[in-house]
């Protein structure tokens, strides 16, 4: 944060057609309490006008690393809270999920990962691109190192080639600073292994999170609609950090198709011993679509235990985080 205590809010802009409206993210943004910083690519340039927003922000736009003796040396940018790129286009997109950085945008979107800033995207890529395996690969890259991208069904849809000019008054600015403002709330909420052993309680270490969640049949999964929380069951298997699970058409492969943020939660005790545990991932849920990634995972036996009903569609959640405690048994006196 600045010195105002203002949240520090980095918009990165590419060169594409929405560009010329980020003035609107601007203003939603300094709107919601956050202080932007405008970073432009080098394509950017020709789609914004620099001097309206170096006025609307109160600080110079960045385009450039800063040497000595530059109009910018010694203006450095303060520390980010969050960070929205938007629009992000099919080459910031592809650069940044394959590690390279060979401009100053770039190479702030590679710092982020590593600095663990909350991170958007919001794409503006026609369907034929967005189709291109090596555009897929970077989306699903950039997700897995947990990196919000607002892409696919129910989120943002690319538009049919030629016709970027008729969606540029309905970009949704608002929907990344949605999520902007949503992530960096859970990224400032307190240390819940910390709270865990203050409580009496220990942390468990991944590994023995995932041994522990194989063990029961049954969890949890948590996810938001129509704004509510709605807690389900599922019983579920575990595929390497992943967990797995099948489901019929309603609320669940919704939120998987909007590949929602989701949590999912299991856990076991002894009323004997008075010990147990808990495990709880946080993650987004994906459909998986790929036939023979369908074909592996029947391997691993995982049937629904309602025979009934068919649950012909394979959920697994991207973990972003894992965390799990237990009650240590103790002797009594």
């Amino acid at each position: 944060m600045t010195l105002n205590d203002d949240p520090v809010l980095y918009v990165i802009v590419c060169g594409a057609g929405p560009a010329g409206q980020v003035t609107r993210l601007i203003s939603y943004a300094r709107s919601r309490g956050w202080n932007p910083y405008l970073i432009a690519t080098p394509a950017a340039l020709d789609f914004i006008d620099v001097p309206e927003l170096e006025s609307q922000t109160g600080h110079p736009v960045r385009t450039e690393y800063q040497t000595s003796g530059t109009a910018a040396s010694g203006r450095s940018l303060p520390k980010a809270d969050a960070i929205i790129v938007a629009p992000a286009t099919y080459n910031t997109v592809n650069k940044w999920a394959n590690g390279i950085s060979d401009n100053f945008a770039l190479g702030i979107l590679a710092e982020a990962v590593g600095l663990h800033i909350p991170v958007v995207v919001l794409p503006f890529v026609n369907s034929a691109l967005a189709a291109h395996p090596t555009f897929r690969r970077s989306v699903a890259l950039l997700r897995d190192t947990g990196i919000d991208v607002i892409h696919g069904p129910g989120r943002l849809e690319p538009h049919p080639p030629g016709t970027g000019a008729s969606t540029f008054e309905t970009f949704p600015w608002h929907q990344a600073l949605d999520e902007a403002d949503r992530l960096r709330r859970a990224h400032e909420q307190p240390d819940m292994a910390g709270l865990a052993e203050y409580a009496g309680l220990e942390s468990l270490p991944t590994d023995v999170c995932l041994r522990l969640l194989e063990s029961v049949p049954v969890g949890r999964v948590s996810f938001s609609i129509g704004g509510e929380v709605v807690t389900l069951p599922v019983n579920h298997t575990v595929d390497g950090q992943e967990v797995v699970f099948r489901t019929d058409r309603g609320s669940k492969l919704s939120a998987s198709y909007r590949q929602d943020l989701v949590a999912f939660e299991a856990d076991d005790y002894d009323p004997e011993t008075r010990t147990g545990w808990s495990v709880l991932i946080k993650g987004r849920a994906e459909v998986i679509r790929e036939d023979s990634e369908i074909q592996r995972l029947r391997q691993l036996g995982l049937h629904p235990w309602v025979t009934a009903v068919e649950h012909p569609f394979w959920i697994r959640i991207r973990p972003t985080s894992i965390t799990g405690r237990h009650t240590p048994l103790t002797t009594s006196s």
